[in-house]
């Protein structure tokens, strides 16, 4: 077993070192989702029974799901999982604002893409893929859920958002796409939207325009299998309700005037899992859209590391024709070291039961796997 003890560290210690930080994607997208789960779980003792639901002003209007030729199939897997809607972003140092007027040196990680085999990809998903074509406006901005696919772990919803003008409720770009993803300008939006449960939503710079947005929003699923889309309305702009003391009566006048609207986003058949495992009998499940790893078996981690995805350092899928995927792979003090950082992954997600869990950013062909690696330790197709 390895004993990595000495290289832990909290948030709190590591905010409050001196001198130049760099920071992973990794740190960045946890304390991302530490902030908002907060949010969301401040929100929800503190919301009142009163807010309507289904309000006048959030309109949803859910179209049945339409037939796709293939040839829209191909255009849909390339922009979501290709090169079309993605470009290659070599591993390289900013410097960015700290958000305490301040400045940080951040190390951004190596992202590739594959451009996309459309037939094949047909093969894979082309079945499990829904077009339920829901349509939601609130407050001049018309958000469109134009596709879905899911597998047992994970999910991949494509959406637009179209604003007359120009859509100004995110934040948005290459360098959001490559740091955490795009989230709500809460100083400009009245409103707060989810594609449940939550995960990386990704702007298709390159095929959007200033006044609509091609979006896709990659996500890991929980024991909750539904995907869902949730709008909640405030009567102010977002930034003046959460700057709000917790305590203050004004927050929670607020609250009693959120409008709050969710409807369920129709999925097709789960995309075909198989399952690989180690020599200890820890098991990875993988499809071709992401793949969940047992971290409890078979890796030498502890119960404490086996739930932080620090230490799963080295995710690799080698196929049968020699050629392999690295997944994901970042430096381990005094673990694991690497020329370079590489993050091929649209979201990562550690469950508490000690799953590390990727969404992919290409379309794994499942029949051509030879092995998976982990760490250092190799996974074979289950007999």
């Amino acid at each position: 077993m390895r004993n990595l003890e000495q290289y832990d560290i909290s948030l709190e210690e590591f905010d409050s070192l001196d001198g130049t930080h760099v920071f992973s994607k990794k740190y960045n997208d946890n304390k991302k989702k530490m902030l908002r789960e907060y949010r969301k779980n401040i929100w929800k003792e503190r919301q009142k029974t009163t807010a309507k639901i289904a309000a006048a002003c959030v309109v949803i209007l859910v179209v049945a799901p339409v037939a796709v030729n293939a040839a829209t199939n191909g255009e849909l897997f390339s922009r979501i999982w290709g090169t079309s809607g993605h470009k290659n972003v070599p591993a390289h140092d900013e410097v960015i604002d700290d958000g305490k007027g301040g400045k940080l040196d951040v190390t951004y990680p190596e992202r590739t893409f594959e451009n996309t085999d459309t037939k094949k990809a047909e093969e894979l998903i082309g079945k499990a893929v829904s077009y339920p074509d829901i349509t939601t406006s609130v407050d001049g901005t018309t958000i469109t859920i134009v596709s879905a696919v899911r597998d047992k772990n994970a999910a991949v919803v494509e959406f637009t958002m179209e604003k007359k003008g120009g859509v100004d409720v995110l934040n948005y770009g290459e360098k959001e796409n490559e740091l955490k993803g795009a989230w709500i300008a809460e100083d400009k939006s009245t409103f707060r939207f989810d594609v449940l449960p939550g995960g990386n939503i990704y702007v298709d710079v390159a095929n959007s325009t200033h006044e609509k947005l091609y979006c896709y929003d990659y996500m890991t699923l929980n024991e909750e299998k539904n995907i869902k889309l949730k709008i909640d309305k405030f009567p102010c702009k977002l930034s003046e309700y959460y700057k709000l003391d917790i305590n203050d009566q004004k927050r929670d006048e607020i609250e009693s005037e959120v409008e709050t609207s969710t409807i369920t986003i129709p999925c097709r058949d789960e995309v075909e899992s198989v399952t690989y495992e180690n020599h200890d009998g820890g098991k990875v499940e993988i499809s071709p859209l992401s793949m969940s790893i047992d971290m409890k078996s078979g890796l030498g981690l502890d119960e404490i590391q086996s739930k932080d995805p620090l230490y799963c350092y080295y995710v690799c899928i080698n196929y049968k024709d020699g050629t392999k995927y690295v997944v994901d792979e970042h430096n381990v003090n005094g673990c694991h070291s690497c020329d370079v950082d590489i993050d091929n992954t649209e979201y990562l997600c550690e469950t508490i039961d000690g799953k590390n869990k990727l969404v992919f950013n290409r379309l794994v062909d499942i029949n051509n796997i030879e092995s998976i690696i982990v760490n250092e330790t190799t996974y074979t197709l289950s007999k």
